[in-house]
């Protein structure tokens, strides 16, 4: 009789919890009633999607979705045919973890979860959210040609970037924004242009629209090759200074310099 009680008891919680919780992004796991499971790392200012399956073992489809906290974080819900979502907005000055806690139901409250806990780590070291990498060691040509670096975001959350890069010598500031998946690595191919042959220099300003915790700066030195149009170009723009008679031949030989 004394091992019925417990065995009792083990059947109320199991039951009295009701159903398991699946959360499917940022992190693929079943939420255990009152047991917090960790997404991580996050960055302040970035907007963490949580979608949570529809469907049920059971066989009902959940319906509505809530989110209770003590935080003063911006929450906001939408649902499709698969999926119910928590769009959780990290304030600028978030530091830490915050504890959010569930509560799902299908469409006539006959079937209700609650207790369904998620903690979110927010961090402020820029290194926990994404790398950078150098320009990619690439052989340009004169014309139009791209060079290009890959961003890895490391958080758990949506991160968005303006790339600003300029052409010592060349031409002033130019734009791009670039959007990366949670977790996801992502190449940037920054369009180029140059008119001749000869070596320049490269910067590129990558800056977080999310966070200003992150911002970092590469650059690098390239060979641009000619091709024989540059070559052309070169002659043409040096007949002033070149004799006329002689410009066939300075064309053939920038057309065998090209093989050099």
């Amino acid at each position: 009789m004394k091992y019925l009680v417990p065995l009792a008891i083990l059947f109320f919680i199991s039951t009295g919890f009701g159903y398991v919780l699946h959360l499917v992004t940022p992190v693929n796991v079943y939420l255990q009633p009152l047991v917090p499971s960790m997404v991580s790392p996050v960055g302040p200012g970035y907007k963490v999607i949580l979608a949570f399956d529809r469907n049920t073992k059971e066989g009902f489809v959940w319906d509505n979705l809530v989110c209770t906290t003590n935080t003063t974080w911006k929450i906001d819900y939408a649902k499709d045919h698969k999926f119910l979502y928590a769009f959780l907005h990290v304030p600028r000055d978030a530091n830490g973890n915050y504890t959010f806690s569930f509560t799902i139901s299908d469409v006539n409250g006959d079937h209700v979860q609650e207790n369904s806990m998620v903690t979110i780590h927010v961090t402020r070291n820029p290194s926990d959210l994404v790398y950078i990498s150098q320009f990619s060691n690439k052989k340009l040509t004169a014309g139009n040609d791209t060079v290009s670096f890959h961003i890895k975001n490391k958080a758990l959350g949506e991160a968005r970037y303006r790339v600003e890069y300029s052409v010592k010598g060349v031409y002033g500031k130019m734009g791009k924004d670039v959007v990366i998946a949670p977790g996801a690595d992502k190449v940037v191919s920054l369009p180029v242009r140059f008119s001749s042959e000869g070596f320049y220099e490269i910067t590129a300003k990558i800056n977080s629209e999310d966070t200003p915790i992150i911002n970092d700066t590469i650059s690098g030195e390239f060979y641009v090759r000619p091709t024989l149009y540059s070559k052309v170009s070169s002659i043409m723009n040096g007949f002033p200074v070149i004799p006329i008679p002689l410009s066939p031949v300075y064309t053939i030989l920038g057309f065998f310099a090209m093989f050099w």
